[in-house]
């Protein structure tokens, strides 16, 4: 039959190929097949096995194996007659194994036959004339990448046996971004194999021009600021809360920013200050101390000062709370507690110096101890007690753990006192813990963890807290540096403005001092510490501000103080170079013209003209006042 004809020839390949392997291989010297024997492993041959016995042959090699049926005729089913690689390859240069499992011919329809030649059926047959074949392919059709992402092009283009050419970006109104909207050649043009195709893809609709401008809506309500918003043809979008004491629902933060560009319909987010809701402060008297600060904290409450008291034949509960039960408080107040005991005993530790475990449980449940951490340094059941702590003699309450250190096999030459308990260091800073570690008289302290400076909080230590060990072990401690935040920008602020800002950002704001000028509004001028430096939560800005020379008063004193001014200062010009114009610290409600160059006096005559009814000033000049007579009279 055709296709048995076929395999015999596919396997008559296969093994001259493979005998050709072998010939070659043969041909390698020695030194080089011994090589390749170092080198690795290599492929087993599994040639007339069944397909379940070349797998686990082939196991070994750690390789995907393949299995593929093969029509073969006269050679029994599932049984393996080629592998690819061939027999004796290193493992090392294979990426996978094939092996061809026979299976017998199919056996054909009837419709299969299509023409009798006597009493035999013979299947179709196809004639190929010379000259008839027709050629392969040279070209092919430029597929649509139109709406393509990137892998779906690489795919299509694989897939016509073309290749990626340029690619590019930019703006489409039509395609939205990260997908292909041009191409060059265009769809469906025949070009040839392992041609080039350019792809556009699409950065999404083109920007708008901003043309609208982000107004101020801080300290405003919400109605205010939307109503704001829709003048300035934006949108309110979305609006988080924050609760704070003096939160009067305004909005207390907007962004973007006022004053940044921004186009047609874009929303500005807004956080609003509200007053912290309040909620009963839960009962929690009668519990345990585990159930109390459980229920504290379900509600939203956080535990303060736990106190404890003694009372004789009391039961171990919570017997007070501060505020009482039923007190609206808002989120995470503080509650302090008061836990009541019954009133405790002390005893006398015994030595338990030469003893063993066992002894040591018994002797320590005599006097109303107990035996806590007990450091073996091996299995060694009749180990002696090397230290304890607490010590001997020392006065403990009743119920109290005692740690004991049990001696090795080989007995240690140090003495029963060089074991000391390691000291508790975890919640204090490095530079403490480092201390504490010294005094206790240890070695050294080895730091890990983010936090290296000595202000970093431990939060973990080994050996742990109380354990026995000897002076010289070194305390591994495990840091982590204080969460810090960033200083906000005040300057240019109005005082309220300020601290809002301030207080948004968990800090406090002190004005240090407030300048008069020669302005309409007030603003801050400097802060300490600056924009931008890190600093903890909750410290305080130092701000100076300028304020106007004078409050808001009626128009007329203000423009004959400004015109009696200038006819001064023009004067002082013609003379000198300089002229400086200040309040002077000790008469900060009053202007005062002073020369920067000497103490020469204009004589001039300075007029302050003010409306009926308002108080007359009794202005006296300083000795280096340029200033030579001034009069005030009521206009």
């Amino acid at each position: 039959m055709a296709n048995a004809s076929l395999s015999r020839a596919i396997l008559i390949a296969t093994a001259l190929i493979g005998s050709g392997r072998a010939v070659a291989d043969a041909q390698i010297p020695r030194k080089v097949a011994q090589a390749q024997m170092v080198a690795g492993p290599t492929i087993p041959d599994v040639v007339g096995k069944t397909a379940q016995a070349a797998t686990t042959a082939l196991a070994v090699t750690k390789l995907s194996v393949i299995s593929l049926d093969t029509v073969v005729a006269g050679t029994p089913s599932g049984v393996v007659v080629a592998q690819r690689p061939a027999a004796g390859t290193l493992v090392s240069r294979a990426k996978e194994l094939t092996i061809l499992i026979a299976r017998p011919p199919r056996r054909l329809p009837s419709s299969a036959f299509v023409s009798v030649v006597g009493s035999t059926l013979l299947p179709p047959t196809r004639v190929d004339t010379p000259g008839t074949r027709p050629p392969p392919p040279r070209d092919t059709l430029v597929p649509d990448l139109f709406g393509r992402t990137p892998n779906a092009v690489a795919a299509a283009l694989e897939a016509s046996r073309l290749r990626l050419g340029s690619v590019s970006y930019d703006s489409s109104d039509r395609m939205r971004a990260g997908y292909a909207f041009e191409q060059k050649p265009q769809p469906n043009t025949r070009v040839g194999l392992g041609s080039a195709v350019d792809v556009v893809y699409s950065l999404g609709p083109h920007q708008r021009v901003p043309t609208a401008t982000v107004p101020l809506i801080e300290t405003k309500t919400v109605a205010e600021a939307m109503a704001l918003l829709k003048r300035a043809n934006l949108r309110l979008g979305r609006v988080d809360t924050l609760y704070q004491p003096r939160g009067d629902g305004r909005v207390a933060h907007q962004e973007p920013h006022a004053g940044v560009p921004a186009h047609p319909l874009d929303a500005v987010d807004a956080t609003i200050a509200l007053p912290p809701p309040l909620t009963a402060a839960p009962n929690v008297v009668g519990m345990s101390r585990a159930e109390a600060v459980a229920r504290i904290e379900r509600v939203g409450f956080d535990v303060g000062e736990i106190r404890v008291i003694t009372r004789a034949g009391a039961k171990i509960a919570i017997d007070s709370q501060r505020p009482a039960a039923g007190t609206r408080l808002p989120p995470h107040a503080l509650i302090d507690l008061v836990e009541v005991q019954p009133a405790q005993t002390f005893v006398v530790v015994p030595s338990l110096a030469g003893r063993t475990e066992a002894e040591a449980k018994a002797i320590l449940a005599a006097d109303s101890l107990s035996l806590g951490k007990v450091v073996r340094p091996d299995d060694d059941s009749a180990a002696k007690i090397l230290a304890q702590q607490p010590g001997a003699g020392q006065t403990v309450l009743a119920h109290s753990l005692v740690a004991i250190r049990l001696a090795p096999r080989a007995p240690s030459q140090q003495p029963v006192d060089s074991f000391v308990p390691v000291p508790s260091v975890v919640n204090s800073t490095v530079a403490a813990a480092q201390q504490k570690v010294s005094d206790a008289g240890f070695s050294g302290t080895r730091v890990t963890g983010g936090g290296a400076t000595g202000a970093a909080i431990v939060t973990a230590q080994s050996p742990a807290a109380g354990e026995l060990v000897t002076p010289a072990t070194v305390i591994t401690v495990k840091a982590e540096t204080v969460i810090v935040r960033s200083v906000p920008d005040l300057v240019g602020r109005t005082e309220d403005g300020a601290r809002s800002a301030a207080d948004r950002d968990h800090f406090l704001m002190a004005v240090n001092g407030r300048h008069r000028r020669l302005i309409w509004s007030e603003a801050v001028i400097s802060q300490a510490p600056p924009a931008g430096a890190p600093a903890p939560g909750d410290r305080t800005i130092g701000v100076d501000l300028e304020i106007p020379v004078v409050p808001p008063v009626p128009a007329a004193l203000t423009l004959g103080f400004l015109g009696a001014t200038e006819e001064t200062v023009r004067r002082w010009r013609r003379r000198h170079r300089q002229f400086a114009f200040d309040i002077g610290p000790s008469r900060a409600d009053l202007p005062s013209l002073s020369s920067s160059g000497g103490d020469r006096l204009i004589r001039s005559v300075v007029e302050f003209v003010t409306e009926p009814g308002t108080p007359t000033w009794d202005i006296t000049p300083r000795s280096a006042t340029l200033v030579k007579t001034e009069k005030v009279r009521n206009g």
